[in-house]
């Protein structure tokens, strides 16, 4: 049975982020990960937020997009 995300802990803190252009499961997941697992990279990034992190994943982005790997 699905739980509803209000239940799910932590999502009201994700909710309160501003929306990026990347993240930590949109670089390092597969793509057909279950929603809850992506969840726990986004709060992985909360938690680890940095300007720093946000550049290693920019950087990442172009890397993936433009060399496919």
């Amino acid at each position: 049975m699905p739980v509803p995300l209000e239940a799910v802990p932590g999502f009201e803190r994700r909710c309160q982020m501003t929306p990026g252009l990347t993240g930590i499961a949109q670089i390092y997941a597969r793509r057909d990960i279950p929603r809850r697992q992506k969840f726990r990279f986004d709060h992985l990034y909360i938690r680890r937020q940095s300007f720093g992190l946000d550049l290693r994943l920019i950087a990442l982005s172009f890397w993936i997009t433009f060399l496919g790997t």
